[in-house]
């Protein structure tokens, strides 16, 4: 999803799969002050380890589904190998998500672009050993007044024209931290959507701004990594024009982060912690 539509939209009407039977339970929260309870279907989103044996490991967020071939070309795009002849076996693991690969090569020889393991700022999760840890340390952010809605509504309305990158190339993500009363502090643009969170948390930490308690506006859907980063920040809220994953939702519920996903002229989907938003 973009902020650009032609259409005008609305989360209500907008929102795929409405009160979708088995799906989660949502507040379905309008500009006017109605709230409503709904039911959402939600995206998965996994954690996937991709070992190779007598080498390296990496950890990939994905969508379950076509394991092997997510982790055959992600090896081929970070040049561990150019065709299934460098590859000897590739198969699940038997225990958890995770894909086995042997190469043929030896696992010493540095491919041509070689993972740097940490949290990367165009990949989320991707290339970490210790996410699982990782995402166990995050702590419930701080305990602060509801974070008014219309604060949400006016920044969605006002980012698009903070957006000079995505105006000129129509291919960047944008995030915009903001504050209670709708004073946008910082935005962030890049062609990755972690990037983008990174370089406005980077701003504020360069302008000495405390970025505890801020909201986070987000131009596409929200993942668990960016939960993540908005935990990190101790962030109180994060409102994205998409649709956020399981595993986000999960996250947020956690650590007390309100979460709101399809933010449109006259309403928004909240999927954690409704009461964290002020009416």
């Amino acid at each position: 999803s973009t902020l650009d539509t032609p259409r005008a939209m609305s989360p209500i009407d907008d929102d795929p799969t409405p009160d979708a039977e088995g799906g989660r339970p949502v507040t379905l929260l309008r500009r006017d002050g109605e709230r409503r309870a709904g039911r959402r279907h939600l995206a998965g989103e996994r954690m996937l380890s991709v070992r190779l044996i007598g080498g390296d490991s990496f950890a990939l967020m994905c969508t379950p589904g076509d394991e092997i071939e997510l982790a055959l070309g992600f090896l081929r795009a970070e040049g561990w190998i150019e065709t299934l002849d460098d590859v000897d076996a590739a198969e699940m693991c038997d225990v958890g998500d995770g894909v086995r690969v042997r190469l043929r090569r030896s696992p010493d020889d540095p491919p041509a672009a070689r993972r740097n393991l940490v949290l990367g700022s165009s990949c989320g999760m991707c290339g970490r050993e210790d996410a699982l840890p990782y995402l166990a340390s995050l702590e419930p952010v701080p305990d602060a007044p509801p974070f008014p809605a219309a604060a949400c509504f006016a920044v969605a309305e006002r980012v698009r024209d903070l957006q000079p990158l995505f105006r000129s190339t129509g291919g960047a993500h944008a995030v915009a931290l903001f504050a209670p009363d709708g004073a946008i502090v910082a935005v962030g643009e890049d062609v990755g959507r972690h990037a983008a969170f990174d370089k406005a948390v980077g701003r504020c930490l360069r302008a000495g701004v405390e970025t505890r308690g801020l909201a986070a506006f987000l131009s596409g859907r929200a993942s668990l990594e960016m939960i993540a980063k908005g935990a990190r920040s101790r962030l109180a809220a994060l409102v994205a024009v998409g649709a956020p994953t399981d595993a986000a939702v999960d996250l947020a519920e956690r650590v007390a982060l309100a979460l709101a996903g399809f933010v449109r002229d006259d309403g928004m989907t909240v999927y954690a912690h409704p009461e964290r938003f002020g009416g």
